[in-house]
């Protein structure tokens, strides 16, 4: 009984976890999404890779 109780909690800590990522994706693809739309900042990312 306590075994499946842990692997529940394994599970459902897995759960959680995949959850937080795919939400820090889609959160980071909407950021570069904008930030890419803004012309100031392709600019300063053109000259960052020039200077590199």
């Amino acid at each position: 009984m306590i075994l499946d109780f842990s692997c529940f909690c394994i599970f459902l800590y897995l759960l959680f976890l995949m959850l937080f990522v795919v939400l820090i994706f889609s959160y980071a693809r909407k950021f570069f999404s904008i930030l890419y739309s803004s012309n100031s900042v392709a600019i300063f990312f053109h000259f960052v890779i020039e200077y590199y």
